[in-house]
């Protein structure tokens, strides 16, 4: 007799719910994933924007700045210029007259230094190039400066143009200083020698003192060579000869050949630094 086979249970199809939330939980992952990579996104371009507008009032902030010192520059310079013009007439005048008076001379350019606080002194060679006249110049052993970039240049040029120099050590102020120089002439029009103005740098930087540049600001005046002149930054106020004493790193107010600096490495990373090479119009 045949045995009946034994009954086994059917096997139960997956549920419709289990599918459903396997489906659903999986969606929620790549939703969530989405989302945060949105986040994101938005988060680092966000940042991105606020970087470049931060960036571009730096850069606003650095040209006003150095427009500013500039125009203060120019200006002083424009002042000496004038004592400089007032003394070639002065001697012009003398010569006409049968020569010069060293007392007359010396009185008329102390009445000058005195009314420019820019000028360390002011003082003329003869044609070989001693200083004889001026506040502070030796009666015996008066320095000869026919060795100075500004003598060569006013002797050698016939045209009576404002000279301005790199930065020098004067040799009786004993100081640090950029020399603005004029050509004196005989009335036949030779060569009689040169009027000259030292500017300490000093000077130029208790300007820049004035300015609050920020814990991390500076700001350096520049020759055309990239020589630092001036220099002011933190902690506080230094005086730099270009390519003499040394030549500072970061700057604000530096000169360029193309009028424009770019950004430059900043000492602290994240912070943003922004240069101009506006430069004042006399300074070469």
């Amino acid at each position: 007799m045949t045995q009946p086979a034994p009954l086994t249970s059917p096997t139960k199809p997956p549920s419709i719910l289990t599918l459903s939330s396997a489906a659903m939980i999986n969606r929620l992952i790549v939703g969530t994933v989405l989302v945060n990579l949105f986040v994101l996104a938005f988060g680092g371009l966000s940042i991105y924007q606020s970087r470049l507008l931060t960036e571009q009032h730096l850069a606003i902030t650095t040209q006003n700045l150095a427009r500013v010192i500039n125009e203060n520059i120019d200006g002083d310079i424009d002042k000496i210029d004038v004592a400089l013009l007032s003394v070639q007439d002065e001697v012009r005048r003398q010569m006409a007259g049968g020569g010069l008076d060293a007392q007359r001379l010396n009185a008329f350019m102390a009445d000058h230094q005195d009314h420019q606080p820019a000028i360390l002194s002011l003082r003329a060679t003869d044609v070989q190039g001693v200083a004889r006249y001026g506040r502070g110049v030796p009666a015996v052993g008066a320095p000869k400066n026919a060795d100075r970039e500004y003598f060569i240049r006013a002797r050698d040029e016939s045209a009576s143009a404002l000279i301005v120099t790199k930065p020098v050590f004067t040799r009786t102020d004993k100081k640090w200083a950029i020399v603005l120089a004029r050509r004196l002439n005989q009335p036949d029009g030779t060569f009689a020698g040169v009027v000259y103005a030292n500017v300490a740098l000093a000077h130029l930087s208790r300007l820049f003192a004035e300015i609050n540049v920020g814990p991390h600001g500076v700001i350096v005046l520049r020759d055309r060579d990239l020589g630092a002149g001036a220099h002011r930054g933190s902690p506080g106020v230094q005086t730099v000869a270009g390519g003499l004493s040394g030549r500072a790193g970061s700057i604000t107010g530096a000169e360029s050949a193309s009028g424009r600096t770019p950004d430059l490495a900043n000492p602290r990373p994240g912070s943003p630094r922004s240069a101009d090479g506006r430069s004042p119009r006399k300074i070469g």
